[in-house]
């Protein structure tokens, strides 16, 4: 039964295109193909030198763009920045368009085609160009692996390869740049987020990024930069109005934002305003410093609902094991000095050998110990917060304190202390306080009893 019913399918279909061939293509003027060269190009250019485009796409949307110092700008129907790789990719097109063959060197018809009128156009101009020159496209042949083309200057028609087609046929706003804000990324040292009451400010000193809202702490430089990156990389959805007047940003949640996002770079700032959610997984924005309201995925905005916890560095120590040159351990009111120090020794080949290796300076006399095990504590005292707290619960009680030496002469001292089976530590010109996950302490108290 299905064996049958598939036949007759593709009986079907082979009907169908049987009349076609036969009442469309055989009514056409049998003119004879023309042969061309695989290598024969549409267009004479130099695709750097093309200068104007004026796309009319197959939706009836026009487009008209101009390189203006040497940036591509839509002029028409808006007036923005374009998107440079979308018509670079189209300018390399037409300056490499080829033709596949010659179908009618004077037809009578064009309509036959999809030529009268086209389905779309592109015309350009080039450098030393008076006149546009116009590349006219009508239907796909009946195999759909190629494109009925003309100039329109030039009465015949020719094919083009169909792949072609979506580099050719663009919208506005598949031409248009799409980056939510524009600015440079790597001179941005300014970060602020506004949602509510909520307020969170992020400053670049130096090489390091610090919070300054709402604590005064050091910033975990990964989350700002990955947020200043997710806003700067960050690319619109769709366009809803390029020209939106302030008394209609209220439709679109934007007359007062959910959040508001602003990037500085010294002087200049950008800032990203978010709206209410609009339909299908999109939600209203715009760049406070243009009138069009565009939408943007919801999981971007997503993205951007952070905490400033989550922006507060979880290292609570600066110094990294590699560089570390001294460590004091006190438990229970006794202190352990070890010092990384400089020890010669002789290889197989009775070469000499310098090292470094850990060793007990102090309580004297010194005790021979395994430099490893206190490298290894070094690396487990790398601790980072699982959270942070207002305050240390009361009744926590000393459980370790370590002081190391590192780099040119740094120092830092933690106390972890317990407070159940939670560990905790204050940081040093910070409020509040870290709290850890307790088998990482358990294991670096452990690593400290193992030293022998």
């Amino acid at each position: 039964m299905s064996r049958g019913r598939n036949t007759l399918i593709l009986l079907a279909v082979a009907l169908a295109i049987g009349a076609y061939i036969y009442f469309v293509e055989s009514k056409r003027t049998p003119t004879p193909d023309v042969p061309v060269e695989p290598t024969e190009k549409v267009f004479t250019v130099d695709q750097a030198k093309i200068d104007e485009l004026h796309l009319t796409g197959s939706a009836g949307e026009r487009t008209s763009l101009k390189k203006i110092d040497g940036h591509w700008q839509i002029v028409s129907p808006i007036t923005m920045a374009a998107d440079e790789a979308e018509v670079s990719g189209l300018t390399t097109n037409l300056g490499t368009l080829a033709l596949t063959r010659v179908v009618d060197e004077k037809p009578k018809d064009l309509t036959q085609y999809g030529l009268e009128p086209p389905r779309f156009e592109v015309a350009f101009k080039a450098a030393g160009d008076k006149d546009f020159r116009r590349l006219q496209v009508g239907q796909k042949t009946v195999t759909s692996g190629d494109l009925y083309a003309k100039l329109a200057n030039d009465p015949k028609v020719f094919l083009i390869s169909a792949f072609i087609e979506s580099t050719l046929d663009r919208t506005t706003f598949q031409m248009q740049d799409k980056a939510v804000l524009k600015i440079d990324r790597d001179k941005v040292d300014a970060y602020e987020a506004v949602r509510g009451t909520s307020a969170l400010k992020a400053v670049k000193q130096g090489e390091h990024w610090r919070l300054t809202q709402p604590w005064s702490v050091r910033a975990d430089p990964g989350a700002v930069d990955g947020t200043i990156g997710r806003i700067a990389t960050g690319q619109m959805r769709a366009m809803i109005a390029a020209d939106v007047a302030a008394s209609d940003l209220a439709k679109y949640g934007l007359d007062k934002p959910v959040a508001r996002y602003t990037l500085g770079a010294g002087s200049a700032s950008a800032q990203l305003l978010i709206g209410k959610a609009a339909d299908d997984g999109v939600v209203y924005a715009r760049d406070a410093a243009r009138t069009a309201v565009f939408t943007i995925d919801a999981t971007f905005a997503t993205d951007l609902e952070r905490t400033p916890a989550d922006y507060r560095l979880k290292d609570v120590f600066t110094f990294k094991s590699l560089t570390a040159r001294r460590l004091e351990i006190v438990r229970n009111g006794a202190a352990v000095v070890y010092d990384r120090q400089k020890v010669e020794s002789k290889d197989e080949k009775g070469a000499t050998v310098t090292t470094e290796k850990w060793v007990q300076t102090q309580p004297a006399p010194p005790t021979p110990i395994d430099s490893e095990k206190v490298a290894d504590v070094a690396s487990k005292l790398e601790l980072r917060a699982e959270s942070f707290v207002n305050a240390i619960p009361a009744g926590a009680t000393e459980a370790v304190t370590f002081k190391t030496a590192f780099g040119d002469k740094q120092i830092e001292t933690i106390v972890l202390l317990k407070a159940g089976a939670d560990y905790y530590a204050t940081i040093q010109g910070e409020p509040g306080a870290a709290k850890f996950r307790p088998d990482e302490v358990e294991a670096l108290i452990k690593a400290v009893g193992d030293i022998k």
